[in-house]
């Protein structure tokens, strides 16, 4: 990854509950551009609900990571 490339890459930890509700947001990594990182915010809030976690899964929550790149 290019130095520049970085400014563009919003990286972000979500938390996901059980039921498929966010229960946090977490930037990692935030573009120059606050107009992308509100609308990567956005974009999963909007998202939401996931899927509930199958019954075999006894996580109470998952924790995922998740690169946003424009250029990709």
């Amino acid at each position: 990854m290019k130095s520049s490339d970085t400014n563009t890459i919003v990286r972000v930890n979500i938390k996901v509950e059980r039921n498929g509700t966010i229960k946090d947001i977490q930037f990692l990594h935030q573009s120059e551009n606050l107009l992308l990182n509100t609308s990567v915010k956005d974009a999963i809030i909007n998202a939401q609900p996931f899927p509930a976690f199958p019954k075999d899964l006894s996580d109470d929550f998952l924790d995922i990571t998740i690169n946003f790149d424009p250029e990709n």
